[in-house]
């Protein structure tokens, strides 16, 4: 076993990387292969080393720009994700807080039955007749009402915003 490389052995190796071996090369270079075993061994695995590289056909790295460019955007998207889940997380409770409004008025009127109009003739007879603990009643009606239509105005906004 020689611990000591051939000076010889780095002229090899270039030439087999560079595809001058063995035509391309000086006969003198040829002969010293022949009778040198570690330079006959270096120039068959060098060969046989970019034999297989060039058989595996492994494809060549895209231009750097490019995917400094992809993880760029990578980047971006990542963070845009990050940031619109709070935001989705406000829509869900907007959404779920209109639907128990929503939800609540339906009870409310399920338990008066079919008598919800009824109140407005009540009202006008309670003004004229002052009895204001009467009014305030037909007044919460009416802004049971009317807060229940901006309920549902306001969830109908969250989805079309969500949407967008």
């Amino acid at each position: 076993m020689m611990l000591r490389a051939c000076a010889r052995e780095h002229d090899i190796a270039e030439a087999v990387r560079s595809g001058r071996w063995p035509l391309g090369c000086e006969p003198e270079l040829r002969a010293h292969v022949d009778a040198c075993r570690q330079c006959r061994e270096t120039a068959l695995l060098t060969t046989a080393f970019q034999q297989a590289r060039t058989d595996s056909g492994a494809a060549p790295l895209p231009h750097p720009g490019l995917l400094w460019w992809r993880a760029q955007l990578r980047r971006r998207n990542a963070a845009m994700e990050r940031v619109s889940r709070p935001l989705a997380s406000a829509h869900v409770f907007a959404l779920a807080l209109n639907l128990v409004a929503i939800a609540a008025i339906f009870a409310w009127q399920a338990r008066h039955g079919a008598q919800w109009m009824a109140w407005w003739t009540g009202v006008q007879r309670q003004v004229a007749g002052l009895d204001w603990l009467a009014w305030i009643h037909g007044a919460s009606l009416l802004a049971m009402l009317v807060l229940g239509t901006l309920a549902l105005l306001g969830g109908v906004a969250v989805w079309l915003a969500a949407d967008r």
